[in-house]
């Protein structure tokens, strides 16, 4: 299956010496403007920390910004390394491969890294040009510490694209302000194409801690077509795994649930709802406040059993969080999502403490939309055929340029002269079987139409199709492969002699004359199995082949004047 949008996974681990890398895309990108970075992590940040009893949990070491440099490189940062934390890193390059304008398509309108002002609460990126429809919208990104010591609601943050007279921007909001300003390398994307219908969700605010809350919104094509998109901003003061876990999911095709493990003053959930029904979107998990997967050993992995997806056009989201409470655990509330192979689902942390719930979902994107067509009809075509003659197709929706366009006759390839969107001539294949065959005339397209027609022998040519029972093996015509019923031998018909049915009814050669030396002429014979000439072999007609009736030739004469070698073209 061919897709209109690819799909690159790119990783790198930073050592802990390392505070950026840059990696190489597998393949090279078309475009940037088509492609943009998914950071498969239930927190906006590219990386995750793998945890050690000694390691810091400050975010400054696993929070990891991704940024699409060029068409051929992913660039990963942290604000600092220590000595006894290195961290994974991953995100998934999606890039739109259709044709320019389809219905699936998405365009890249703005690209930048900001950094929040000392004590902002908000930082808004740099004018947006070219948006035609604000509506259709998505911010991604991944937001990196840019000194020690911050909690993460002074770090993580939500994205969404306004209108801020008098343009468009991205903006970013943290709930906590203090002395950081962290860096957000943010990326507006505009699903262009018709089959995407975007719904930004108003920013929300939870009811109370651990509370389903419940947003009706425009239906969705279907639940397996739809792709939810969150940013959580933590409450200011809340710095704890459960203080930064959140979650989004449809219930029903226009209910959406939101749920926040701990609330605060400053808590709110920004929702984005994507949905193509040409996607095919496989979700896991429900919220009803009971941790599904338990804490384990650090690092911890997860997997779910999913329906094959094509690893070339998919992608994982993880939402999950920790229900610890300890401020130096947030880590344990970062998960990262992946593919273990096409049928798992892979959820990983590096710290694990608390339980979890979770809500995993795996996107494949739309298959290539299939192109409009034009149907051919066959209008005439010259009747009856006769081999070696040329022949006229009269036609509509042929199409100007033949590309993959063909003619066939009772299944043979014909050589087509004159293609044009009407018609084309052509010269009847010698290896067509007599009788009545479809012509099939495919354009361009693939689109296909049969004519039935009449198919002929050359003049003073005779055909027999062969039928019932044939004689025994060493009886008959044989050649470089022997003959089978629904064959057809096919000869020029000589003088003096009548060979009506003889290859069916082995007395059919007392028909021949035995007073005159008929057999002493020359016989062209030609066995068609509609599959092409082959080569040709020498035949030779033994005498119990033409039946028993002693008085067909003299005993003397029976070996010598029958017995022939013939020409057998196949």
């Amino acid at each position: 299956m061919a897709f209109d949008v690819k799909v690159q996974e790119v990783s790198y681990t930073l050592t802990s010496a390392e505070t950026t890398k840059d990696v190489t895309i597998p393949a090279t990108l078309s475009s940037l403007a088509n492609a943009f970075l998914y950071v498969p992590f239930s927190l906006p940040s590219a990386g995750v920390g793998r945890e050690s009893s000694s390691a810091s949990s400050d975010p400054q070491y696993w929070g990891v910004t991704a940024e699409l440099i060029n068409t051929t490189t992913v660039r990963f940062t942290r604000q600092a390394a220590t000595t006894n934390e290195s961290c994974a890193c991953k995100v998934f390059v999606v890039e739109y491969i259709g044709t320019a304008g389809g219905p699936n398509e998405f365009i890249v309108r703005h690209r930048e890294t900001v950094q929040m002002g000392s004590g902002g609460s908000s930082k808004n990126s740099s004018a947006i040009s070219g948006i035609s429809s604000l509506a259709k919208c998505v911010p991604f990104g991944s937001v990196r510490a840019n000194t020690s010591g911050l909690t993460v609601p002074q770090v993580f943050c939500e994205l969404n694209v306004e209108f801020s007279s008098p343009n468009n921007v991205c903006v970013a909001r943290r709930s906590s302000t203090g002395a950081g300003q962290p860096y957000i390398s943010m990326e507006v994307v505009e699903f262009t194409g018709s089959n995407w219908e975007i719904q930004q969700i108003a920013e929300i605010t939870p009811s109370a801690d651990d509370t389903s809350d419940n947003t009706t919104i425009t239906a969705v094509p279907a639940l397996t077509a739809a792709w939810i998109h969150r940013f959580v901003k933590p409450h200011s003061s809340g710095n704890a795994p459960d203080d930064i876990t959140g979650y989004a999911y449809l219930s029903s095709t226009t209910n959406l649930v939101t749920r926040m493990k701990d609330t605060g003053s400053a808590s709110r959930l920004r929702v984005f709802v994507i949905a193509n029904a040409e996607m095919t979107v496989q979700t896991q998990g429900t919220l009803d406040g009971t941790d599904d997967w338990t804490a384990g050993s650090s690092p911890q992995t997860q997997n779910l059993t999913i329906t094959a997806v094509d690893l070339t056009a998919s992608i994982p989201s993880i939402q999950a969080g920790s229900s610890g409470t300890a401020s130096t655990d947030h880590p344990a509330a970062h998960w990262r999502a992946d593919f273990a192979s096409t049928t798992s689902f892979e959820a990983f942390r590096g710290k694990s403490t608390g339980g979890s719930e979770y809500i995993a979902q795996a996107i494949q994107f739309p298959a290539q939309a299939a192109a409009a067509t034009t149907p051919v009809s066959i209008t005439s075509v010259t009747s009856p055929l006769v081999r070696g003659d040329v022949a006229t197709i009269v036609a509509t929706g042929m199409k100007a340029t033949q590309g993959i366009g063909s003619v066939t006759i009772g299944g043979v390839d014909v050589t087509e002269s004159g293609w044009s969107d009407t018609g084309c001539t052509f010269t009847v294949p010698s290896t067509v079987l007599n009788g009545v065959r479809d012509v099939v005339v495919t354009n361009s397209d693939g689109e296909q139409d049969t004519y039935a027609v009449q198919v002929n022998p050359p003049a003073n040519t005779t055909s027999v199709t062969l039928a019932g029972t044939l004689v025994p093996a060493g009886n008959r015509v044989s050649g470089d492969v022997d003959v089978v019923v629904g064959n057809q031998i096919e000869y020029h018909t000589p003088t003096n002699c009548v060979l009506a049915g003889c290859y069916v009814d082995p007395t059919g050669w007392a028909s021949c004359d035995p007073t005159n030396e008929a057999l002493d002429c020359s016989f062209q014979y030609r066995i068609l199995d509609g599959t092409g000439p082959g080569t040709s072999a020498p035949i030779t007609f033994k005498t119990s082949t033409f039946g028993t009736p002693a008085t067909q030739f003299p005993r003397s004469q029976r070996r010598s004047r029958i017995r022939r070698t013939l020409n057998l073209g196949r």
